[in-house]
């Protein structure tokens, strides 16, 4: 089984914003959900 983390941060890397967020529309929210599951993964 391929870990999920594996597969996530390649992508997460390649869709944020230079700005540092996620997202076109409630990007605030969306990078605030990117970020709280990486701290609830314990990889932040």
């Amino acid at each position: 089984m391929v870990d999920g983390r594996l597969k996530a941060l390649p992508l997460l890397s390649v869709t944020q914003k230079k700005n540092g967020s996620w997202g076109n529309e409630d990007s605030e929210w969306n990078t605030f959900l990117v970020v709280h599951a990486l701290k609830n993964k314990k990889d932040l």
